[in-house]
């Protein structure tokens, strides 16, 4: 990435952590090319349907937390899921 991003980790490193989190990310997703930093964030940010500006967030994110911050978004949403079905559930057994 250019001296506009911030990244702690190589290239290389921050993209194993990002198809760890975001499993759909392939590596020509993650290509980067000197200069083609804006094809990059749109590639991304399509495949997360955000922004490029939120992409650009993430992959720093990422990057300067060893992977924690997205598997901690993961995980936060994880729980919400299992919250919302299990008042459902309750909802359906108890009407």
């Amino acid at each position: 990435m250019s001296e506009t991003s911030e990244l702690d980790a190589p290239w290389e490193k921050a993209t194993e952590m990002l198809q760890e989190i975001h499993i759909d990310l392939s590596d020509s997703d993650l290509s980067y090319a000197e200069g083609k930093e804006n094809d990059l964030l749109e590639r991304v940010a399509g495949k997360m349907n955000r922004t490029p500006q939120e992409a650009r967030m993430w992959i720093e994110s990422v990057s300067s937390n060893g992977g924690k911050a997205g598997k901690l978004s993961f995980s936060v949403h994880t729980v919400t899921i299992i919250l919302v079905l299990e008042y459902l559930t309750s909802i359906l057994i108890n009407p």
